[in-house]
């Protein structure tokens, strides 16, 4: 790269010297967070292993599949599979009722039914802060717990997050495979959001 090809954005983040270099990794993480993902109650783990491999790259750090491996072990033990299992079970009975609401003779449903999904989104944005928070350093208590702070002293963090997990809902929605893409997008936005906390 010639100097004239430096940019403010090369010199902040090294390793984004090619937009199509940047694509690539960027799909490769989300192959990678989909494998790690099929448990489905790894995937949070997962996505911080993602988070971490894109923040590594992004800076010009080693990000061999080998690191993403160590980091998704160290986060699943200790408190990775819990984190997991409890996200999978609260956002599996949010969704049955948001379901099952709609054609119900339950007074108010409708507006239940936005309170539910702002339960489900709220619950999803502070887990996708606490896994861009997490490091193998730092507990997922404590990543949760500086992901609520987060999201308070820090609203437009909190919305990247929410419009990102939206987009990777519709897309999945729309197309199933997509979600492999889908959770590589969702994984550099909440690489993003990690950037901004550090600035």
């Amino acid at each position: 790269m010639t100097s004239s090809e430096v940019t403010p954005l090369t010199k902040r983040y090294p390793g984004a010297h090619g937009a199509f270099t940047l694509l690539g990794e960027v799909l490769w993480v989300g192959i990678l967070v989909s494998v790690s993902s099929l448990a489905i109650v790894t995937a949070p783990s997962a996505v911080a292993a993602g988070v971490r491999h894109l923040d590594r790259y992004l800076h010009a750090r080693e990000s061999g599949i080998g690191m993403f491996a160590r980091d998704l072990r160290a986060a699943l033990l200790p408190g990775g599979l819990g984190i997991g299992l409890a996200a999978a079970a609260a956002s599996g009975l949010l969704v049955l009722q948001l379901l099952t609401l709609p054609g119900s003779s339950v007074p108010g449903a409708g507006a239940l039914c936005v309170v539910v999904a702002l339960l489900l989104l709220t619950g999803l944005v502070l887990l996708g802060l606490a896994c861009a928070s997490w490091s193998p350093r730092r507990s997922w208590r404590a990543a949760l717990e500086l992901s609520v702070t987060r999201a308070l002293a820090d609203p437009v963090a909190a919305l990247l997050v929410a419009v990102a997990l939206a987009l990777t809902a519709v897309a999945t929605y729309q197309l199933p495979p997509l979600i492999v893409p889908a959770l590589g997008c969702l994984s550099f936005a909440l690489t993003v959001v990690r950037a901004r906390r550090r600035r």
